[in-house]
């Protein structure tokens, strides 16, 4: 049995988010950096860390908290998209949480469609 508190303690934390979708809309290619701010509150009865954050792109940076997240606490990843240098098109960008609650691996998505102005003058 008290091998198991641990785990069942690890199960019952999550961070709920109040959206995972940030929709850029209609960008320019060259409107420079976009921002995504994904807030959540930790809705979990222990303390549970943001400990990584990997991005599908290095055009995509997130910003999280570095210090454990108290049960009832909100909090903020906010997400920079840098649209210089990217092609016009789709924007579809994936961030990957990494916490220590369930579930570890948290998915948060940034989408919208980048277009050039020197195409749309022709």
């Amino acid at each position: 049995m008290a091998l198991l508190l641990p785990f069942m303690a690890a199960s019952g934390q999550c961070l709920e988010f109040n959206d995972t979708i940030c929709d850029l809309g209609r960008v320019t290619v060259d409107s420079g950096y976009q921002q995504c701010r994904f807030e959540f509150t930790n809705v979990s009865d222990g303390d549970v860390s943001i400990i990584g954050a990997l991005s599908s792109c290095g055009c995509t940076i997130p910003s999280y908290p570095k210090q454990p997240i108290a049960p009832g606490e909100k909090g903020v990843v906010t997400v920079t998209y840098d649209t210089a240098g990217r092609p016009a098109g789709i924007i579809d960008k994936t961030i990957t949480l990494v916490t220590t609650g369930e579930p570890r691996h948290i998915k948060l998505y940034i989408q919208g469609e980048a277009f050039s102005l020197r195409n749309t003058f022709r």
